[in-house]
């Protein structure tokens, strides 16, 4: 899957919302752009940093690209 989201787009952008132990929703999002990833020091590197995000309406997953 990586493969064909990285050929359809150069700025990823994934969402998650979940419901927590408590019943309370947290979500976060990981902000890719494929350029700035591919020109780093290691573009084996598959690590990425992880923010806070707004929730999405129903927990899931987004993909946005």
């Amino acid at each position: 899957m990586k493969r064909a989201i990285f050929k359809l787009g150069r700025k990823i952008n994934i969402r998650s919302t979940y419901k927590d132990a408590s019943g309370n929703l947290q979500s976060f999002r990981v902000p890719i752009d494929v350029d700035t990833w591919v020109s780093g020091p290691n573009e084996n590197n598959w690590d990425f940093d992880i923010e806070p995000d707004e929730p999405l309406a129903e927990p899931g997953v987004r993909i946005e690209i």
